[in-house]
């Protein structure tokens, strides 16, 4: 979650766009065995739709942003690890 936490603060901060964070926790998801599917599943489900929905892009980022608000709430990020960039 720690990574996770880390791309969502780089959303919150405006360091890492809504989008390239969104496809970032999706990624990560399918290639560990989390077990917090439900906690990341509005990042996967924005990403999920970007391409698919390309007239509610603006909605889409804002949903990004507030899944990155709504995460840190349950898992604050507490500035360990890298440095997190945009993609």
């Amino acid at each position: 979650m720690r990574e996770t936490s880390r791309i969502a603060n780089g959303i919150v901060r405006g360091i890492v766009e809504p989008i390239d964070g969104c496809y970032q926790v999706w990624r990560l998801s399918t290639m560990t065995n989390q077990r917090y599917l439900s906690e990341v599943s509005s990042f996967v489900g924005v990403a999920a739709q970007w391409d698919e929905y390309p007239d509610f892009r603006d909605e889409l980022i804002s949903d990004g942003l507030l899944a990155a608000r709504r995460f840190l709430e349950q898992f604050p990020y507490n500035g360990a690890g890298s440095r997190v960039t945009g993609s």
